[in-house]
Order: C-alpha cells, then sequence, then structure tokens
C-alpha cells in the first residue's frame, strides 16, 4: 500500500466530499478505491455506494 496513501491524501484535498470520506478510505481504501473514482466524476451518485 505504498502508492495508495500518497494517491489517498491527492483526494483529501480535493473536495469538501473527499475529505469527509477521506476517512473511509483509510479503512477500506482496497473497496472505496473502486467508487472514490466515481466520486470525482459525480460525488452525489458515489455517496450511496459508500454505503453498499
Amino acid at each position: 500500500h505504498g502508492s495508495c496513501p500518497g494517491t489517498i491524501q491527492r483526494i483529501f484535498m480535493r473536495g469538501g466530499n473527499g475529505k469527509k470520506y477521506q476517512r473511509d478510505l483509510e479503512d477500506r481504501d482496497g473497496e472505496m478505491w473502486a467508487w472514490k473514482s466515481a466520486l470525482r466524476k459525480a460525488p452525489v451518485d458515489a455517496i450511496p455506494l459508500a454505503q453498499a
């Protein structure tokens, strides 16, 4: 997970949503990483994915 932390940090500074979910990324950076990509394009649509 050497590259993961660096990328996650980038998202954290990306926007408000990324900041809020940044904490979740640390928990499941694996699964969240997938839906995280969607968040960048459609944060509103990605929110429900995070709960799934």
